[in-house]
């Protein structure tokens, strides 16, 4: 990632959204950090003022985790049990924030259930979308896959 662009991840477990600040370790790898910002899955403005903050904070430099001691933020924010209980039931966003556009990049579930970035849905909004339009489309994003899984 350049300088000019910022990582963003979004998690919709059992109703809510969980939106952590995203640092960025001297390797550009991107890590979840506090806080955790958590709003009903269905309160777009709650929504919209969780990344409007995560935005405005950017990515912060932070130190590269230990691999063997660390344990994602987002496990003890949404309670579930484990890491893969997580990704068995959530859904995860990464989105990189372009100087023109926003890039969403919806998980999907592979057949053992584990997330895949690695497909062709992607959305993408212009800049001038901010927050509130970012929300909008994740609410509506996670409204239709809802409806589609009830079918």
């Amino acid at each position: 990632m350049s300088a000019s662009t910022q990582s963003i991840q979004v998690y919709v477990f059992e109703d809510r959204f969980y939106v952590p600040d995203v640092g960025r370790t001297v390797e550009e790898v991107s890590v979840d950090i506090e806080p955790v910002r958590t709003v009903a899955a269905v309160d777009a403005a709650g929504l919209a003022g969780a990344l409007q903050a995560t935005i405005e904070r950017g990515n912060p430099r932070i130190p590269t985790p230990n691999r063997n001691s660390y344990e994602p933020i987002i496990i003890k924010a949404s309670s579930a049990k484990s890491w893969r209980d997580f990704e068995k039931r959530a859904l995860c966003f990464m989105i990189t924030r372009y100087p023109e556009h926003f890039e969403v990049v919806p998980s999907k579930r592979t057949r053992g259930g584990r997330w895949d970035f690695n497909h062709s849905n992607i959305g993408t909004l212009p800049s001038e979308a901010g927050a509130r339009g970012l929300a909008a489309w994740l609410v509506e994003y996670v409204k239709s896959v809802e409806s589609a899984t009830s079918s």
